[in-house]
């Protein structure tokens, strides 16, 4: 089985890009991807795939109300401006509901760039911030940072809503 999104298939297929060997996929857990875009959500799968994770998608926040509720993820990489519900809104739901020993990372994957926008998603409760287009590295390091055993979801306690981590801001560390 190899693992590819249908936009590369024909690349693959030509040698122009390597698919995922089937032995990585899944080896670091599985990661709740809420995105509506099919674009994005495609990017994104093929490239967590690269580093190992499975991914169940979201394509807004009250499907990942429901997909949290029935089962544990590494962490939630969490658009912000989505139909239905929105990232922000899904968040702090998602935080009224976790328990005092749970806590699941939720790390902002969103266009918007500003440091304004960077305060809402801590203030909402995200514990990270990645901005769009997504690096590779620089999602590899978010849940690094934030993830822990491949089988077990994070149980660390939550970070301080609304406080800003220096090693989470450009040029800070």
């Amino acid at each position: 089985m190899e693992v590819l999104i249908p936009d590369v298939a024909q690349a693959a297929e030509h040698g122009t890009i390597a698919p995922v060997p089937p032995a990585d996929i899944g080896s670091h857990g599985t990661i709740l991807l809420v995105e509506d875009n099919l674009i994005n959500q495609m990017v994104a799968v093929d490239t967590l795939a690269s580093l190992g994770y499975e991914v169940d998608i979201a394509g807004n926040g009250l499907e990942a109300l429901d997909l949290a509720a029935a089962k544990p993820y590494q962490a939630i990489l969490m658009d912000c401006q989505m139909p239905r519900m929105d990232g922000y809104t899904a968040t702090t739901e998602l935080r009224h509901h976790e328990g005092t020993n749970q806590h699941t990372p939720i790390i902002a994957m969103t266009a918007a760039a500003l440091a304004e926008d960077r305060q809402r998603c801590y203030a909402a409760g995200m514990d990270d911030y990645l901005a769009k287009p997504i690096d590779p590295d620089q999602l590899q390091a978010a849940l690094d940072r934030w993830s822990t055993d491949a089988d077990t979801p994070t149980t660390s306690a939550p970070r301080t809503s609304g406080m800003i981590r220096p090693d989470s801001v450009e040029g800070c560390t």
